[in-house]
């Protein structure tokens, strides 16, 4: 899922209510509720480049069709959460704990038009109570040295830029799940990881951060069928199989008398009709993940500040690898069992009225499908999540006082990152011991032997180049205070595939140089109605110019989106933001391109 989602999601963030303090015996407290309704409403209709043949489009699209499937224009997303964090002082000590629970009532009480939801479907995004940060710290002065220790799981982000990610944010993965329902918080972007942290300020000007990672969680991708899902095989919950066939066959099953033209009642309805299905997800140990900050804060006229970090973690992303099937499977694909179905299906042709020639040329296609059907549902794919990728980085940050201008870069190295082979390439690798073609053996990956684990991805370096600019511009159109930012990236993969190399998943076979920007002008208007404050925006993003590799979806060429929207608070308890988003530009293939929406939410602090 493209994660410009986050930017047009949170281009503006409200400022939160103060805090309830509160003193049990030699503890001080602090507790933070919060309580959010919010709603989500498609304005555009579907469109039939998104959607599969079989299921009445114009495109072979069948496992990314879902979630434009399952929701006319209208409602998506109709819903409640709430929050509650607390922070416990005792001398040197303290302890976070923060937990939400949300009921999305369109998801959990409504029919879907497609494909309903399962049950670890609606756990994410229906109904779920869930605790995310819990953490013990302690601060210690040893010899005047500051030094801070946290235990448990929480966040750490040593990246410098606003809304893209994969460059030295890599440490949390992100819950791009919590970051589109309408009603969840900016925080719920990054998934609390269980670490042991601690940073030492070795002089004013000169600090040390480190962290060793006891636990792992992947990317929180939303589920095949949800509004804004892009992939029907992977993702929370999962339908659990990728559909054969370039979109002629449906994923709902197939009647196949119908689809072949035989007698009623010959076939009759195969639920799984040419369903490659999943198998268990192979994930990485919870240990092996630790890094180190250096920082040092440049104490000139402008104090710059600037920092190196080395990080050693496993993927986040899923990479799809497959499986061939038994011999047993590959021999229901001989010439020898392929005569036998032939000759049963010939007969049957001749009385629905076909001639010789034609009823030879209908029992050839269909009895090469159904047995193509019975050695895929012996063969299958797994999601797998590599290990040991390193990266280094430099960054620095500095703001200019006089001219309201804030600057950040980031560089980062990435070494032995996994990237997604073409995902043809490698179902047909799964299917090539197949023996009545040699179509799939002559895939770029070649033919497999039967019983037969066929890796799905290659391991490239790759470095990426972020650039935030912010400038504030004071009072501008009767605003209180005026700004505008820009975050822009540039993504380059070392030693790209050449033409004649097994090629990446990406259009194309996606591109070693990718690259785009995304534009926020905002304005802030204080005490517009009494007590109300209210900042209107606008948000543009645009993919300028390549594919970036999966399993990463940093840039789309030609993608563009825009968002205008208003928010707004009220005492410092109400908040409210409501805004419109439009994707374009991004082609004929561009899984988004249909999913504009309105999102609206309000929130009230206790």
């Amino acid at each position: 899922m493209p994660l410009l989602w986050l930017l047009v999601a949170f281009g503006w963030l409200p400022p939160l209510a103060q805090a309830e303090i509160f003193r049990l015996g030699p503890v001080d407290g602090q507790l933070d509720l919060n309580l959010t309704y919010g709603a989500l409403y498609r304005t555009r209709e579907r469109n039939p480049d998104s959607v599969a043949y079989a299921n009445g489009g114009n495109s072979s699209a069948i496992n990314t069709d879902d979630g434009t499937l399952n929701y006319d224009t209208g409602l998506v997303s109709n819903m409640f959460s709430g929050s509650a964090e607390v922070d416990l002082r005792w001398g040197p000590f303290n302890l976070v704990m923060r937990g939400i629970a949300f009921y999305d009532f369109e998801q959990e009480d409504e029919p879907r038009e497609h494909r309903p939801f399962e049950r670890r479907d609606l756990e994410v995004i229906g109904s779920d109570v869930t605790l995310r940060d819990f953490y013990l710290g302690a601060r210690f002065s040893p010899g005047g040295m500051p030094i801070a220790v946290r235990i448990g799981d929480q966040v750490i982000n040593w990246g410098e830029s606003n809304f893209v990610r994969d460059g030295v944010d890599t440490i949390n993965p992100l819950d791009i799940v919590g970051s589109m329902l309408p009603a969840r918080s900016p925080r719920d972007v990054r998934i609390p990881q269980g670490m042991v942290w601690t940073g030492i300020n070795i002089t004013e000007s000169f600090a040390i951060e480190a962290f060793y990672q006891y636990d792992w969680q992947p990317v929180a991708i939303p589920p095949a069928g949800y509004y804004l899902s892009t992939s029907d095989v992977t993702g929370e919950g999962r339908r659990k199989f990728a559909q054969l066939g370039g979109g002629n066959f449906s994923d709902l099953g197939t009647d196949l008398d119908g689809a072949f033209g035989l007698p009623e009642g010959t076939l009759g309805f195969d639920p799984v009709f040419l369903q490659l299905p999943q198998l268990a997800d192979e994930r990485p140990s919870d240990g092996g993940q630790y890094g180190l900050s250096l920082t040092r804060i440049s104490q000139q006229a402008t104090a710059v500040k600037w920092g190196v970090h080395y990080l050693r973690y496993h993927s986040r992303l899923p990479l799809l690898s497959g499986v061939s099937g038994s011999q047993e499977a590959a021999d229901l694909t001989s010439s020898a069992a392929l005569a036998q179905a032939q000759a049963e299906l010939f007969p049957l042709y001749r009385q629905q009225g076909l001639s010789a020639p034609d009823a030879e040329v209908a029992s050839v296609s269909t009895s090469e499908l159904l047995s193509l059907n019975a050695y895929a549902r012996q063969a299958g794919y797994f999601l797998e999540y590599p290990e040991d990728i390193s990266m280094f980085a430099v960054t620095f940050n500095t703001a200019t006082l006089r001219t309201g201008t804030l600057v950040a870069a980031e560089l980062s190295h990435h070494r032995d990152v996994p990237l997604q082979l073409n995902l043809d390439d490698v179902i047909s690798a799964a299917l090539s011991p197949v023996q009545y073609t040699p179509d799939f053996a002559n895939g770029s990956l070649g033919r497999y032997d039967v019983n037969t684990r066929i890796p799905g991805y290659v391991r490239l370096d790759r470095s990426q180049f972020a650039l935030t600019l912010t400038q504030l511009l004071g009072r501008r159109l009767g605003a209180a205070q005026s700004l505008v930012g820009l975050d822009t990236a540039w993504v380059h993969i070392h030693h790209f595939p050449a033409a004649g190399e097994p090629q990446l998943q990406g259009q194309g076979g996606g591109d070693a140089n990718s690259w785009g920007y995304r534009l926020l002008a905002q304005l802030q208007y204080s005490n517009v109605f009494g007590a109300a404050n209210l900042a209107p925006r606008v948000v543009f993003i645009h993919d300028v110019e390549g594919y970036t590799p999966a399993p990463f979806a940093s840039f789309w060429e030609g993608r563009k989106a825009l968002s205008v929207g208003v928010g707004g608070d009220y005492l410092n308890r109400w908040t409210a933001d409501l805004s419109y988003t439009a994707f374009f530009g991004g082609g004929k293939v561009d899984p988004l391109k249909d999913r504009d929406f309105i999102r609206f939410n309000l929130s009230f602090w206790f």
